[in-house]
């Protein structure tokens, strides 16, 4: 019986008068059906070139409808109709090229990914190499798969199984005259089996005994007692008439399981213009392109510049990431990057660093992780990512206005800066030369100081420098020098507030500039701990009285009261501010 049903797969009806019919499916080939019948009004409505035909729980396409009519004004209807797996045919679906590495079921996933087909099993469990090298449709890429592990693939609605052998392994004798009637037999010498004989085949109809039963891939020894013969064989096709299993067709025949493996080699070991190899290929207007297999990442070289791009998947749109470019006319060389220069420690940013580097100042490696790095020169280098975070400001407001901790190096100085912002008033981004800076695009992953329509912009900060290093200047020699804090931001006293570390031949130096201007300072050197001559005070008065003394330095004064033993002599010294006790000693002979 044959359903008739719509593009969601629900019944709309059977077709009931039947002239001709037949299911035809051989391995690994052709899974068609074919029928005849009168077309009558209720039919004629029914049938669409959209509809589905369902046969033993099985679903085909209709691919060809030829309605007539004759003298006796007879209507009658043709389909050919193939099964479902054909709409892997569909563009839509095709692949440029594939490479895949693991099981079986791993690959044919991978090759039915994107499509309304569905894994069902893998019998064959080897772990291998998948390679399709040129445009193939998402079906003939199944099919050479199938072959390459010397599969067989059963189709059932969209589920997709490839076995290792289909139907019986036990050959079944199959007497001609007895279980079959042979039709015809047919010898090809143009294809020949694995051990290089003709390929024959036997299209025979069976008799259908008690007990009978074939199903598609049975081994088969086909035996002929009259003639003396006896193959052994595979059932290769079978075609049954779904109204009538008595109009069945079997074709027996030697059966060469596979793709011929020397026209796979061919293909791999001769270059043609644009045909991929390995995920790569040659072309006039790339050159040699290499392309990922999920065409997310592709490298192009040309005699005149190179690129390496990340792509969406489409194959269609690329963005560059690394690339170099020569300009015959000017002689000129561009090398752009997008991403991370990774000398351990550094890290490049988008569009807030002008670095520039000449093609003798890096050798041999830049990058290493805890070996030798090669020399990196920059006269000027700033690691701010101002820029990253305003384009944070729709997705993450947060983190986009946060506070910007960040080091500027520029001639001989080192500055630790920490930038705030309220987010209310923006800047458009200048290089060190006041020169602005724009997008090379809407996708604003590249600078430029050629003018678009695409201006860098970043939040407007004030910007407070909490420490910094450099050298300065004294009688000719220069002496490091670390400034600390930011100071009460005086414009007329700019030191005020900060704390200096300074550095000579002989000794170190701190010192802090109170908010008044005075200067607290402290040296430390080959001669230990000293303060400078102006923090000494001098003993300017001293005033004795019947139980005690007062001195005076500059213009601080000390008084203490003195305890004496029974011979006079001072034995205690007690601060008259304080309480403290000073022990007085007596010791022999003079000071």
């Amino acid at each position: 019986m044959i359903f008739i049903l719509d593009a969601s797969l629900k019944r709309q009806g059977v077709i009931q008068l039947v002239d001709s019919a037949a299911r035809e499916e051989s391995i690994n080939g052709i899974n068609t059906l074919e029928l005849e019948a009168n077309l009558n009004s209720k039919l004629s409505l029914l049938i669409t070139e959209d509809s589905i035909l369902e046969v033993n729980n099985d679903y085909f396409d209709i691919a060809y409808i030829k309605k007539e009519v004759n003298e006796s004004n007879d209507h009658t209807i043709e389909i050919q109709a193939e099964h479902i797996s054909y709409r892997l045919n569909d563009p839509q679906y095709n692949v440029e090229f594939f490479t895949e590495m693991g099981t079986p079921s791993y690959i044919l996933t991978k090759i039915l990914e994107g499509t309304p087909f569905t894994f069902g099993y893998v019998e064959s469990t080897e772990y291998t190499v998948y390679s399709a090298q040129e445009p193939k449709s998402r079906r003939q890429l199944l099919m050479e798969f199938v072959a390459f592990i010397s599969g067989e693939v059963v189709f059932s609605q969209f589920d997709v199984s490839i076995l290792s052998h289909r139907g019986s392994i036990d050959p079944i004798p199959t007497i001609t005259g007895k279980n079959v009637n042979l039709i015809s037999k047919i010898v090809d010498k143009r294809k020949r089996d694995q051990n290089g004989n003709p390929l024959v085949s036997y299209t025979c109809r069976p008799m259908y005994l008690p007990g009978d039963k074939y199903e598609l891939g049975d081994n088969i020894i086909l035996i002929n007692s009259d003639l003396g013969i006896s193959e052994a064989l595979r059932l290769v096709s079978i075609s049954v008439n779904p109204y009538n299993e008595s109009e069945t067709t079997l074709q027996f025949a030697t059966y060469n399981n596979g793709l011929a493996e020397t026209l796979y080699r061919t293909q791999l070991s001769t270059v043609i213009k644009d045909r991929l190899y390995n995920g790569t290929r040659i072309g006039p207007e790339f050159g040699f392109e290499a392309v990922r297999n999920d065409k997310m990442a592709r490298a192009y070289f040309r005699s005149d510049g190179m690129k390496f791009q990340t792509g969406d998947g489409t194959g269609n749109n690329w963005m560059d990431r690394l690339y170099y470019d020569y300009d015959s006319v000017t002689n000129e060389t561009i090398l752009v990057f997008d991403g991370v220069l990774s000398a351990y420690v550094i890290e490049a940013l988008k569009a807030e660093i002008d670095i520039v580097v000449s093609n003798t100042i890096i050798t041999n490696v830049l990058a290493a992780d805890t070996a030798r790095i090669a020399e990196l020169t920059v006269d000027s280098i700033e690691t701010s990512d101002k820029v990253q975070r305003y384009k944070l400001r729709d997705t993450n407001p947060t983190v986009s206005k946060a506070d910007v901790n960040y080091f500027k190096g520029d001639d001989q100085s080192i500055q630790f800066i920490t930038a705030e912002t309220d987010g209310l008033l923006t800047e458009h981004v200048k290089d060190r030369f006041g020169t602005p800076l724009y997008w090379l695009d809407a996708t604003e992953t590249q600078a430029t100081d050629n003018v678009t329509a695409w201006p860098v912009t970043q939040w407007k900060y004030d910007e407070m420098v909490k420490m910094e290093l450099s050298f300065r200047e004294i009688n000719g020699v220069y002496r490091p020098l670390m400034v600390l804090g930011s100071g009460y931001g005086s414009p007329q006293y700019p030191d005020r507030g900060k704390f200096f570390i300074d550095k000579d031949p002989t000794a170190g130096y701190l010192e802090y500039i109170k908010g008044d201007g005075t200067s607290v300072k402290l040296s430390l050197g080959e001669d230990g701990v000293k303060l400078p001559q102006e923090y000494y005070k001098k003993l300017t008065d001293l005033d004795f009285y019947n139980n005690g003394f007062r001195a005076a330095y500059d213009t601080e004064a000390i008084s203490y009261r003195w305890i004496k033993d029974e011979q006079g002599r001072i034995t205690q010294l007690i601060d008259v501010a304080t309480g403290a006790n000073v022990i007085v000693a007596w010791n022999a002979g003079d000071l």
